[in-house]
């Protein structure tokens, strides 16, 4: 009975393959020995070798962070990032009808059209003050208007600019604002902490949000149509 408990503690302490030979050949020598002193002495000598190597293999476990706690998370923060994704395209509708006057950040006066950096800046600051966006989504929108006035300089100034030729956070130049403000939202989860999101308003036209975690709060670090 001893020995067969021996032999399960080597299988129970991480199966490894080269001490459960050696435990079984040592019990077939145990078992032929006359001499009890011996046999207690391999004994306790074998039990002692099975002691160590175990709390070895206990030691060398990596920790492993649990996924379920977070997925359970998830689906409490998606009702967040539903509402999140709604409040923006519900503000940004009141916005284009409040401050309308407020939407020109470009300068015509030279040969070619250019951005108004303080007039851009000013623009999304009424963006930076919904609570509904992140610091990245601002230096993304600057930076992306930046590339648009690059293709400016090839253009001539009496055409249609380049980005302006549909709005980019409704995809498209007409909409109904209940059906952006209501539309079904998918998630794609890149981690924790970030969530690809698409809401599907036809099919033609699918907008695309990247949200983001910052301080327990989610904020969008990116809008546009699903393929920006």
């Amino acid at each position: 009975m001893v020995n067969g408990s021996l032999v399960f503690q080597i299988k129970f302490c991480g199966k490894i393959p080269a001490l459960l030979v050696a435990a079984k050949r040592l019990m077939k020598l145990i078992s032929k020995l006359n001499n009890q002193k011996m046999k207690k002495f391999i004994f306790i000598l074998l039990a002692t070798i099975v002691l160590f190597s175990c709390q070895e293999t206990t030691k060398s476990k990596p920790e492993i962070t649990p996924i379920v706690t977070e997925s359970e998370s998830f689906v409490a923060d998606s009702t967040a990032i539903a509402n999140l994704v709604h409040d923006f395209s519900k503000w940004y509708d009141s916005f284009l009808e409040d401050k309308f006057n407020d939407l020109n950040f470009t300068d015509d006066n030279g040969m070619h059209l250019k951005l108004d950096i303080p007039k851009l800046n000013a623009y999304y600051d009424h963006f930076k003050n919904t609570g509904l966006v992140s610091d990245e989504f601002i230096k993304y929108e600057i930076e992306y208007y930046k590339d648009c006035e690059a293709e400016w300089q090839n253009e001539e100034k009496g055409d249609l600019p380049a980005c302006f030729d549909y709005d980019k956070y409704i995809c498209g130049q007409d909409w109904d604002p209940k059906v952006y403000t209501t539309a079904p939202i998918a998630f794609k989860i890149e981690d924790v902490r970030r969530v690809y999101v698409t809401m599907p308003i036809s099919t033609e036209i699918v907008l695309g949000f990247i949200v983001k975690k910052v301080n327990g709060k989610w904020l969008l670090e990116t809008a546009g149509c699903g393929d920006e």
